[in-house]
């Protein structure tokens, strides 16, 4: 009996830290197509951090749970490949897009359930693609907050779409759905 009450005490420490860390857990990933997943959350403004080599620590992000009315926001998108043998590339826009090909698409639905999903679409323009090798996670942000202002207090849905294709070769490419994300906006300063 002490034992199995010191393993689940050892159990719900490690499930605290990684939700303190900011890291999705199991449930926070949205579902696994052709070896991939995308997890979203929300942290500060947008600063335009893309992670391009997996060999350089990525940028530590502060992941919110909570925004104020008008506070600066942008989404952290993190794509994890479960390959075990094809490098994962997702292509985006520097300025943030809503189209599939060079951004992320995002549905947004506010407290009183209205539809503030943005659209914003650019043809083309300079970006960066975030690379997944085998087993790797990439992560990069993306200016939501830019399109989308959370002006209403309480709890919006927040799910994302982005189109991923095998890299190099290019000919097999799909659209991952991430998380659908709960983010509580609370008034801010007076």
């Amino acid at each position: 009996m002490r034992l199995r009450t010191h393993i689940y005490s050892v159990l719900a420490l490690v499930g605290a830290s990684h939700a303190l860390a900011g890291e999705p857990t199991a449930n926070d990933w949205g579902p696994v197509t052709n070896n991939a997943q995308m997890a979203i959350s929300v942290t500060s403004s947008w600063s335009r951090s893309f992670v391009v080599d997996t060999n350089v620590q990525p940028p530590q992000f502060k992941v919110k749970r909570e925004i104020k009315v008008g506070e600066p926001f942008s989404l952290l998108v993190r794509v994890r490949n479960l390959s075990t043998n094809e490098t994962l590339s997702c292509y985006n826009a520097w300025e943030p897009n809503t189209d599939l090909e060079v951004g992320l698409a995002c549905e947004v639905i506010s407290p009183s359930g209205k539809d503030l999903s943005p659209s914003r679409r650019i043809a083309g323009g300079s970006g960066n693609s975030a690379v997944a090798r085998p087993g790797e996670t990439t992560q990069y942000e993306f200016g939501l907050g830019w399109l989308c202002k959370l002006e209403e207090i309480g709890t919006y849905k927040i799910t994302a779409r982005k189109r991923a294709l095998v890299a190099p070769k290019g000919e097999k490419a799909y659209v991952l759905t991430s998380n659908t994300l709960s983010v509580s906006v609370v008034p801010g300063k007076e």
